[in-house]
């Protein structure tokens, strides 16, 4: 075999590798028409890869205010160390090589760690414009773990935000101290999943805890525009609600708020004899129980004990308004404390989730859908007495187990489910998916393939999965991809 030979065979083994390799452990952005079909004037032929590192994933995609937008992301440094990443892209999606300058190895990605150690990345973020400096910023929501190596284990137990400057990454002196805040919270541990825009200014965090009791319970912190705790707000702050003792475990996974102030935190615990249920947590806007949610019953606090709805879990939550004859939503409250809620709003508590072992069979995974009253009753007049749920065969007949990762509306009041496609017996496989309904969760037949877009990256990835995504007032929607 001749040198040259050589060289050339070592070269055709190499480049599919290096290919292969280029794709590995990265992410990537998929901008979807309103039809549901790839815009191809975006990135390239409607895909723009980020080189996140090494178990990335996306977690939020955040509309910006030149029609440009911002991917949050996290990364994995090493066993039980993980950083924040964030990436602004143009409207044809093209980074900002601006943006994160000197902070990472990829021009136009910006890198966080809050902590040296035990980091456990973000969680969320938040655009806001209300902060001191009168700059357009981005807060994210993060999380830090002490390593407790004889327990095998890390404590989480503290809240941390940074302020970063929309234009640049550059962290915001005026909040907190030199741009950031770290809270210890007191608890046992502490895990933030959500933060939200308050009415008046200023940012809700929410998430689960468990207290030194060992008791489970869901929390919401309030923050003012500068980084500091609203002590008006519950007590000292926090707003909390216990979960009943019949639950061991769980976690908050959503967080949601009305017009008024209202606020609800849902999230998915499970009992001793291994069944999950959701919960649902309502608090006034001034961080007190809101005695009107389940009313007669516990009020604040409602635990969804339908025996149809054992085996499940809630991914997400949002607040939808529905224009009625007559009745139009309140504009939102800035600068003043909310109203109480003067009721015919139109109002609807969606949750979002999984439904284990239904419609299809044992083993299978479907989405479901849940409407509530803001009160806390099912909207009766919805699926089967207040929730459907729609099996992930209907969305790919191969594949009958689903992840749900995203729930939206869109501007055109239309629902959209996100996350991944698996089969029954291969667990590193799965399909990335989207699908769009209307109002009353029958498949959008106009987007995609009878209302269902399955979305790739690459054809050659294995699995892939929807982790985050954001609609556009023009209909189209960006999509958040999270592969290997």
């Amino acid at each position: 075999m001749s040198k040259v030979f050589r060289i050339f065979l070592l070269i055709a083994i190499l480049l599919p590798l290096a290919a292969s390799a280029a794709l590995l452990d990265n992410c990537a952005v998929v901008r979807l028409k309103d039809n549901g079909g790839v815009d191809p004037s975006f990135g390239k032929g409607g895909v723009t890869l980020l080189p996140l590192g090494a178990y990335s994933r996306v977690s939020r995609i955040l509309a910006g205010p030149n029609k440009d937008f911002l991917v949050f992301g996290e990364n994995q440094l090493g066993a039980n160390i993980n950083e924040a990443n964030v990436t602004k892209l143009s409207p044809g999606g093209k980074t900002d090589p601006r943006f994160g300058a000197g902070t990472g190895v990829h021009p136009g990605i910006s890198y966080t760690r809050f902590g040296q150690g035990g980091s456990l990345a973000a969680a969320d973020a938040v655009l806001d414009d209300a902060a001191r400096s009168g700059k357009i910023a981005f807060v994210l929501l993060g999380r830090y773990g002490v390593i407790l190596p004889e327990e095998n284990r890390i404590r989480t137990n503290t809240l941390n935000l940074g302020r970063f400057f929309y234009a640049d990454a550059g962290a915001d002196p005026s909040f907190g101290k030199e741009g950031y805040v770290f809270q210890n919270t007191g608890l046992e541990s502490f895990d933030p999943v959500a933060i939200k825009a308050r009415p008046g200014g200023g940012f809700l965090v929410a998430g689960s805890g468990r207290e030194s009791d060992g008791g489970n319970v869901l929390l919401v912190y309030a923050f003012l525009p500068n980084g500091q705790r609203d002590e008006s707000f519950g007590k000292d702050g926090c707003a909390s609600s216990p979960v009943p003792s019949l639950f061991s475990y769980g976690q908050a996974t959503g967080l949601g708020i009305d017009l008024t102030g209202t606020i609800f935190v849902c999230g998915t615990y499970h009992t001793t004899d291994r069944t999950s249920r959701i919960v649902v947590a309502s608090f006034t806007a001034e961080g007190r129980v809101n005695p009107a949610f389940n009313a007669g019953k516990t009020p604040g606090f409602l635990a969804i004990m339908d025996w149809r709805l054992t085996r499940v879990s809630a991914d997400a939550l949002s607040v939808v308004y529905r224009r009625t004859a007559g009745n139009r939503p309140l504009p939102a409250l800035r600068g003043r404390r909310a109203a109480p809620n003067p009721g015919g709003l139109g109002e609807e508590i969606v949750l979002a989730g999984v439904r284990d072992q239904n419609f299809s069979g044992p083993g299978v995974m479907d989405a479901l859908i849940i409407k509530l009253t803001p009160d806390g009753k099912f909207i009766s007049s919805f699926g089967e007495g207040g929730f459907r749920a729609v099996p992930a065969t209907a969305m790919d007949a191969g594949s009958p187990r689903l992840v749900l990762h995203a729930l939206d509306t869109d501007s055109k009041g239309r629902f959209i489910l996100a996350g991944c496609l698996r089969p029954k017996n291969d667990v590193f496989s799965g399909r990335a998916f989207v699908a769009r309904f209307d109002k009353e969760m029958s498949f959008d037949e106009s987007f995609a393939r009878k209302g269902i877009a399955l979305v790739s990256a690459d054809p050659s990835l294995k699995f892939q999965s929807v982790t985050a995504m954001a609609g556009q007032e023009d209909g189209s929607l960006l999509v958040g991809l999270s592969f290997y």
